[in-house]
């Protein structure tokens, strides 16, 4: 019993991502969103992206546009952010001059994120420019 016990300890334990914040920074594509297992799709009519930079666990993130003629249209309005780490997640925390909210960063990898907020899920790609 006691081995049964020991071997699911270390099961549980590798299994638990460990995420680069590096990754964060860059292009990323809302893909889908999920909540109560429904999955909502948004319209590729306009190609938007969240822009991420950070420096030591603070950061901006921005709202990106493509263009028709292949360029980028970044807002002029930004959300500050800062990382932080609760109960072995890893948290976005948002601040702009009218609210703050925060995300739980759930999974994070160079090609996926996957972000936590209200029970709704923003899976994102990364766009590689």
């Amino acid at each position: 019993m006691k081995f049964n016990v020991l071997i699911f300890v270390i099961i549980l334990s590798c299994s638990k991502q460990k995420i680069n914040l590096n990754e964060l920074s860059g292009y990323w594509e809302i893909d889908f969103i999920k909540k109560n297992n429904e999955k909502y799709i948004p319209k590729p009519s306009i190609l938007q992206y969240d822009h991420y930079t950070i420096n030591n666990y603070k950061g901006i993130m921005n709202k990106v546009e493509l263009k028709i003629d292949g360029t980028y249209a970044t807002s002029k309005d930004y959300s500050s952010f800062i990382l932080e780490k609760i109960n072995d997640y890893y948290f976005i925390k948002f601040r702009t001059k009218w609210d703050e909210w925060e995300r739980k960063i759930k999974y994070l990898d160079n090609k996926k994120m996957i972000l936590e907020n209200n029970n709704f899920e923003y899976h994102y790609k990364r766009h590689f420019n």
